[in-house]
């Protein structure tokens, strides 16, 4: 019965009509975010494929939260521990119970494992989730580490160098401080500048080292080593 009636719920909700979420304008000078094959790496990472997806991702999870500074998250990887209301309100003003995001913002680590659980009334469909991947969540995070690793390296790179140093920060975050960022310090003082595309691969690679018993970030870090140097 309580499974009938989840279904029940989400199938509601998942019917409710949508409004179009606001865009999130990109200046014509900007080049290319992100190839195909790059967005794909990333949402295949995250939730990978939209059956799965609706299986198991479009209520809030909180992935790893017993283990790391990770929050609730909802869609495809959007984190609602380290957001704001201001940033909810930019870009979720399309989803049907935009209001209870709220109540996920500021948790994380083990205190964000009964917030998840309390949250899991929110359904988020996967066609709201890809307009809010696309349209909000990649503009950000790009231009946040194009910043990072620097404007002018960052904009000699090839394609499939900055689709997988932007895989890294979507799923690490953009800080280079610590003894577990030295791969992201290598690659923005000496690789990137010095357009040594295979040095930015083998940094990747080398961040595996972070998650020694974790082997699904292993194989993350190993593939998107792989993607650059298969498309240089």
């Amino acid at each position: 019965m309580v499974v009938q009636a989840d279904a029940a719920i989400a199938e509601v909700v998942e019917q409710l009509p949508l409004p179009e979420p606001t865009p999130v304008v990109v200046p014509p000078e900007d080049p290319p975010l992100i190839s195909d094959d790059g967005a794909a790496f990333i949402i295949r990472w995250e939730v990978g494929s939209p059956e799965l997806y609706t299986r198991k991702f479009q209520r809030p999870v909180c992935p790893m939260c017993d283990r790391t500074a990770s929050g609730p998250t909802i869609g495809i990887g959007y984190d609602l521990g380290h957001m704001s209301r201001a940033a909810v309100d930019m870009d979720w003003p399309a989803h049907p119970q935009q209001l209870d995001l709220y109540q996920g913002l500021g948790f994380t680590g083990r205190a964000a494992i009964p917030v998840t659980e309390q949250l899991q009334h929110i359904v988020t469909p996967y066609p709201l989730a890809f307009d809010v991947f696309q349209d909000a969540s990649i503009v950000k995070y790009w231009r946040a580490c194009r910043r990072a690793f620097g404007e002018e390296a960052w904009d000699q790179a090839p394609m499939a160098v900055t689709d997988m140093l932007l895989d890294t920060c979507y799923n690490r975050g953009f800080s280079m401080t610590g003894a577990k960022r030295v791969e992201m310090r290598d690659i923005r003082d000496d690789f990137l500048p010095n357009k040594n595309w295979w040095g930015v691969a083998d940094a990747i690679r080398r961040m595996e080292r972070h998650w020694p018993t974790v082997r699904g970030l292993q194989r993350r870090r190993n593939e998107a080593a792989d993607f650059i140097l298969a498309r240089l």
